[in-house]
């Protein structure tokens, strides 16, 4: 069984996406970077876009800036306009 991400991405009026993904990506100020299952507990600053990849679909976002949350169990969080 393939392990996925349980994405929640959060604006200023509520939940914006909800899904499992295999691949979130994003940028912080020391460059892009990606989450992927069974990724280490981590808090970024997130700025320019979150991109999510699950099987042959991509979405991405472009944003002003941001805060990711990864739990470090599958859970990874995006709160916006941060």
């Amino acid at each position: 069984m393939e392990e996925k991400l349980r994405l929640v991405v959060r604006g200023r009026n509520g939940v914006v996406f909800e899904d499992e993904v295999g691949a979130v990506s994003s940028v912080s100020k020391l460059g892009p970077f990606d989450v992927l299952p069974k990724h280490a507990r981590m808090v970024a600053e997130i700025k320019e876009k979150v991109v999510a990849r699950w099987e042959a679909e991509v979405k991405e976002w472009q944003i002003k800036g941001g805060i990711m949350w990864v739990d470090g169990r599958g859970g990874v969080e995006i709160f916006l306009g941060i």
